[in-house]
Order: C-alpha cells, then sequence, then structure tokens
C-alpha cells in the first residue's frame, strides 16, 4: 500500500515540479510524471531516513523533499536531454 502511495504522490509531485522549473520538456507530460515519481521515491526515502520513520509513513518533511528532489531531477533530465548529441 505505501507503494501506491508513494507513486501516486510523484505523479502529483511530477506535474507540480514541471509547473515550477521552466522550459519544455522533451519527452512530454509522461516523461515529467516519471521523473517526478523517481524523484519522489528518492527524496522520500531521504526523507524518511533522515526522521529516522518508515518509508511507509510519508511525513511532511518527506513530501516536501519529495517535491524538491522531483524539480532538481526534472531539471538535471531536461538539460541532459538539451545537451545530448
Amino acid at each position: 500500500m505505501a507503494v501506491i502511495i508513494w507513486l501516486v504522490l510523484g505523479a502529483i509531485a511530477g506535474v507540480v515540479a514541471r509547473s515550477i522549473v521552466p522550459g519544455d520538456d522533451p519527452g512530454g507530460a509522461l516523461a515529467a510524471i516519471i521523473v517526478g515519481i523517481v524523484g519522489a521515491l528518492v527524496g522520500g526515502w531521504i526523507g524518511n531516513v533522515l526522521a529516522h520513520q518508515g518509508f511507509a509513513v510519508p511525513s511532511l518533511w518527506s513530501i516536501i523533499l519529495s517535491l524538491v528532489s522531483s524539480a532538481v531531477l526534472l531539471s538535471v533530465y531536461r538539460t541532459a536531454l538539451k545537451h545530448a548529441p
């Protein structure tokens, strides 16, 4: 059940990150959502490790880190694809 919560949170974080980070998406909205899911999983895991909670419990700290890591990962993704040969 916790994985489903993080996947939904990641999809929402991807949409929010897409609106926060300016620029065009090379892969479209679906790529932004997938990058958001990956960013949310990584950020949520880091947030729960730092807060000494289990991964199944999304806290406010882990949600904020999920949004931030999704935005950072989306920026890296866009930059990597822009400079790809």
